[in-house]
């Protein structure tokens, strides 16, 4: 049984470390066991809103699951010290009267260890010990303190990612109306004018995506604030003027790849195109600007050429909450 513990101990502390430091510091995503336990949270609580029809529940998800995570790790942590300190019944004893620390009295003190509150009412019962309980009271405090800058890093990320929600907002309500703002078919001055910003801004979003997925999981109730609706309806602009106005585009190719590169990690990980049949939005917008002459079965064509690309972004939608109704409310 001493062995077992040990064991169960070395394994449980290994992945918990592994998870932790890949998370925190790798800027490469989250820990398998992160990935895994952030995805089953979020979908749990997107199920939970659809099915009882509040979507106020989203916006706690982000901070909800954030904090879940801290905890997970301070748990298993806790656990796989209290496993070490089990396969040796002497490996902790009583202050005062010197008697080996019963199961409970070693889940109190591999609590105060981490913490770094000192030994109190116990300590080791031999020097081998008191080098791993030092370890122990260190790495604790290494958790707590690399805890802290990966909130300050995730913080900075979701104001980045409201901010490019707000920047994308303001060139538009819809995908059409940020069309007509930006001047006529042939001269989109204002879509150009503010591309290589929106490029950077995105690229920066991509980046924080990868580096910190919990960002991801951060919803917002306002649809000016959610980045799902706001990416959603740059790229459905985008696809406008290509297929639907072919108007040139070459100098908003650079903005369209930066998308592209979002898509792709969101597809790597985050999620799935959506196979069902999506919308073919109403025109009359564009149609009445003299953007549009063509017929809706002709527009019908046009639509099914980006296919592939807009299931990605019904799937970018439904995993947020959303739907094309809140991209096009007129269709």
């Amino acid at each position: 049984m001493p062995v077992l513990y040990l064991l169960l101990g070395s394994i449980l502390l290994l992945l918990t470390f592994y998870d932790f430091f890949y998370t925190t510091l790798s800027s490469n995503g989250a820990g398998r066991l992160t990935h895994s336990v952030t995805r089953l949270l979020w979908s749990v609580v997107l199920w939970f809103s659809r099915v009882t029809g509040v979507r106020h529940l989203l916006k706690f998800s982000g901070i909800t699951i954030l904090l879940s995570l801290l905890a997970m790790w301070m748990l298993l942590l806790w656990i796989g010290l209290w496993l070490l300190l089990m396969s040796e019944t002497g490996s902790v004893v009583s202050s005062t009267q010197h008697t080996a620390a019963s199961m409970l009295e070693k889940v109190y003190f591999s609590g105060y260890v981490l913490s770094t509150m000192g030994n109190g009412d116990f300590k080791p019962g031999s020097k081998a010990w008191e080098l791993l309980i030092a370890a122990f009271s260190f790495i604790g405090f290494v958790f707590i303190t690399t805890a802290m800058t990966y909130l300050v890093s995730v913080s900075s990320a979701i104001i980045h990612k409201r901010s490019l929600s707000l920047f994308i907002s303001n060139l538009g309500e819809t995908p059409q109306d940020l069309l007509l703002r930006t001047g006529d078919k042939e001269h989109v001055e204002g879509l150009l004018s503010v591309a290589t910003a929106l490029q950077n801004m995105i690229n920066r979003h991509t980046q924080n995506h990868t580096s910190y997925p919990i960002a991801h999981y951060f919803h917002s109730g306002r649809k000016q604030d959610a980045i799902a609706l706001q990416m959603t309806k740059l790229d459905e602009a985008l696809t406008l003027l290509e297929y639907i106005v072919e108007a040139d585009v070459k100098a908003l190719l650079p903005l369209r790849h930066a998308i592209n590169n979002y898509l792709d990690v969101l597809g790597q990980k985050f999620i799935q195109p959506q196979a069902e049949t999506h919308i073919i939005p109403q025109m009359h917008e564009l149609e009445s600007a003299g953007w549009i002459t063509m017929d809706e079965r002709a527009l019908a064509k046009k639509w099914a050429l980006a296919a592939s690309r807009r299931a990605m972004l019904a799937a970018l939608l439904y995993d947020d909450g959303w739907n094309w109704t809140d991209v096009y409310p007129e269709s």
